[in-house]
């Protein structure tokens, strides 16, 4: 009898320890920092604990790791490949969307989560018709084929998505979103704010007319965060399943910074990105058995490095490359020339040269001389990257910041280096075989039983 009762109690035990490794994820949240290499996040946190800002949140999950990112075509991806990869569980070719390495569709982590009854959800900080966002509900041979993109985003059965704009030249946005509202959705932007409702949604921003949204670090008081859009998304998304859902959320601006080299641009990216994070995390509080979050990137952009300086000197920086470049445009509008104290005092405060970091004469003189080509010579003082093209002065000022913070962009494209897989939740530790970007939705997949 005895023998018996020792039997039961070790069954009973064995019983209740199932729902712990067994139990399956209600509510999935793929958050996806574009460019965000794991150096660019390891220098984020270096400045936060310079400041007194804490850990970065993610960092700092149970479960780590990194993954390849190679697309079929080549040994550096783009975020078409890469968000095809991590939306379908193919290797694609660059600029392919949820299509193979073949150009054959392939089913794409949305329309599993959908075809499994539950509801889906897309949020990016770009517009909601590019290549992440795009991957996880459409198909396209190219991802600059906006219109059928679009197209498939209205005809989709998303329960959400989010985007600042989208992007589609011909019919634009209110071509697009006057055909979305025929279609059923609910669409709030400009000066429509969400509201809770029944039924799918697309949100776009306060400004419909951007393709992105505003960087972190020149973002005013009205204009709509990454942050906005998450919070949204969490609320509708659980308003309107009853089974469960699923969420992706894109930040595409650290890509835009890392494009641009603006290692300060880079890291407000990086905490604004946490930002989101932390809605799902605060959501995993009150829904700890049943949430999963998996934090990972397409690819890392920009060749970033860690090297000596005072990584708090990043903090001096006020303002993007961009917003630079239009300060210096406005100083020299309708023919006015700015003198070089002017100029100096501007980089002074944007950017705490002279002020607060230390400037030597010799990078004076690369200004002094830059300062000529911009105001006073017809030279070209203009220099391109993907999405901007800025002054390069406005370059050369950022670039004295980000190497005397000790955070080094080399390059201002995308590079073949690993990227970072960050998981918490229910399950999490199934992801630590995830070696490849084509490996994660084929976990999710499996613990969340989507079919």
């Amino acid at each position: 009898m005895k023998n018996i009762k020792s039997l039961l109690l070790v069954v009973l035990l064995f019983a209740l320890s199932l729902p712990t490794w067994g139990r399956t994820p209600k509510y999935v949240f793929y958050f996806i920092g574009d460019g965000m290499g794991i150096n660019q996040a390891a220098a984020t946190e270096m400045y936060m604990h310079s400041v007194g800002l804490g850990d970065l949140n993610f960092r700092h999950f149970p479960y780590t790791g990194f993954m390849t990112t190679t697309p079929s075509n080549s040994r550096v991806t783009d975020s078409a490949a890469a968000g095809s990869a991590l939306s379908t569980g193919h290797k694609t070719y660059n600029r392919g969307i949820g299509v193979d390495a073949d150009s054959t569709e392939v089913e794409t982590l949305c329309e599993r989560v959908i075809r499994s009854g539950f509801a889906a959800g897309v949020a990016s900080s770009d517009a909601v018709d590019l290549a992440t966002p795009a991957a996880f509900y459409a198909h396209a041979n190219n991802r600059g084929d906006y219109e059928d993109i679009a197209g498939d985003l209205v005809n989709s059965k998303l329960t959400f998505a989010a985007g600042a704009s989208i992007k589609s030249n011909k019919k634009g946005n209110d071509g697009w979103v006057a055909e979305a509202r025929r279609k059923g959705f609910n669409v709030f932007g400009g000066e429509l704010k969400y509201s809770p409702c029944d039924g799918p949604v697309i949100c776009l921003s306060n400004d419909m007319t951007k393709s992105n949204l505003a960087y972190a670090i020149d973002r005013k008081e009205g204009q709509t965060s990454l942050e906005d859009f998450t919070n949204t998304a969490i609320e509708h998304l659980y308003r309107n399943s009853r089974k469960g859902f699923f969420l992706m959320v894109e930040s595409a601006m650290i890509d835009h910074a890392c494009h641009s080299r603006d290692a300060g641009a880079m890291v407000n990216e990086i905490i604004d990105f946490s930002k989101s994070i932390d809605c799902a995390l605060k959501f995993y509080e009150q829904h700890r058995d049943e949430t999963l979050i998996i934090v990972t990137a397409d690819h890392e952009t920009g060749y970033t490095m860690i090297t000596g300086g005072k990584t708090e000197l990043i903090g001096n920086q006020k303002c993007s490359m961009n917003e630079l470049t239009d300060i210096f445009l406005k100083m020299s509008a309708d023919g006015n020339i700015p003198s070089w104290p002017e100029v100096k005092q501007v980089l002074a405060d944007k950017l705490g040269l002279w002020s607060k970091v230390p400037v030597s004469k010799d990078e004076e003189k690369v200004f002094t001389r830059l300062y000529k080509e911009s105001f006073l010579d017809s030279s070209s003082d203009m220099q391109d990257d993907l999405y901007n093209s800025n002054k390069k002065l406005a370059f050369e000022a950022v670039s004295l910041l980000g190497r005397k913070s000790g955070i080094c962009l080399f390059g201002g494209s995308h590079s073949g280096s690993p990227v970072g897989l960050y998981v918490k939740g229910e399950r999490a530790a199934e992801f630590m075989n995830c070696k490849d970007n084509t490996d994660v939705s084929k976990v999710i997949a499996k613990v969340a039983r989507y079919k």
